[in-house]
């Protein structure tokens, strides 16, 4: 005798599994992306270059096809005789497979340059003798840049220190 309430719980915990295998698979495969993201900005210039991570298969359950399956391997079980092989649920024909999509990292935020570039003095350059400036947060102009504005002419200037480059601006004219 089928049962179709039961049927359909057992198709529902079948694809819920399946649903549990996608995220944890596709979980991993952000995780080993982030990895090569992280691989690709750590390598030096003469490393080889990191194997981009492919998206997994994820697994699609028909449940339809499923519930038609289970309820007619329900009702073969009242025609067996006796001593015979019980009927095997085979799902094949209700999977398929589909490609996740591939992780699309987002563009970096890029802020627009600062206004005035110059910030308030912060001292005289040893080397030069010339006032230095501290560079305003966002000012992303590189090394070189000439900049003018009533207070004068400044150059922006590139030092390297343990921290990595620091810049600053030095008052030329």
């Amino acid at each position: 005798m089928v049962n179709l309430a039961v049927d359909q719980q057992y198709v529902a915990s079948i694809a819920t599994q399946f649903a549990t295998l996608n995220a944890q698979a596709y979980a991993n495969y952000q995780n080993v992306y982030q990895d090569y993201l992280i691989a690709q900005q750590s390598a030096g210039p003469g490393a080889a270059p990191p194997i981009a991570p492919v998206p997994p298969q994820l697994v699609v359950l028909n449940t339809a096809v499923a519930l038609a399956l289970v309820m007619s391997m329900d009702s073969a079980w009242g025609t067996l005789a006796y001593n015979a092989q019980p009927p095997v649920l085979d799902l094949a024909s209700a999977i398929s497979y589909v490609q996740a999509p591939a992780v699309r990292p987002q563009p970096p935020i890029v802020p627009p340059p600062a206004a005035d570039p110059v910030g308030p003095p912060a001292g005289a350059n040893t080397a030069t003798g010339n006032a230095m400036y501290e560079t305003v947060t966002g000012d992303t102009s590189p090394a070189g840049n000439v900049f003018s504005d009533t207070r004068g002419t400044f150059v922006k200037v590139g030092s390297p220190s343990p921290m990595g480059m620091e810049y600053f601006w030095e008052k030329v004219a």
